[in-house]
């Protein structure tokens, strides 16, 4: 994992350090409103990082926020179900997708910077 520096201060750090992504989502599988909710909250903050990300960890940042919105997207279709999305096959290439290592290695990048600099 690479090293990062930046600036605790900025907006991109702000606006990262404003959301516990763990507790957005922890324990909202049972309750499709309140998963909606949480992963439009959750696409909402990426979106917004995606925008202010520093240029070392844009394309990462832009990876995770669009794979996130692709799985909102897929599960918005089903109802916020898990097994529904499986059982479909509609998301499988979405599913995919946020499962493959690319997307686990920009994710792991995000969370480094986030420790590394923006929780400094």
């Amino acid at each position: 994992m690479p090293t990062f520096t930046g600036d605790r201060e900025s907006p991109f750090c702000e606006l990262i350090r404003s959301v516990d992504i763990v507790a957005v989502l922890g324990g909202a599988e049972d309750d499709p409103v309140a998963l909606g909710a949480a992963f439009q909250q959750l696409v909402d903050v990426l979106v917004d990082a995606a925008g202010l990300a520093p240029e070392e960890i844009s394309a990462d940042v832009a990876l995770v926020a669009g794979g996130m919105t692709s799985l909102d997207a897929a599960l918005a279709q089903v109802g916020y179900d898990f097994d529904a999305l499986a059982a479909s096959g509609a998301g499988d290439e979405v599913l995919e997708a946020v499962n493959a290592p690319v997307f686990a290695d920009a994710g792991a990048r995000l969370a480094a910077y986030r420790g590394q600099v923006c929780e400094a």
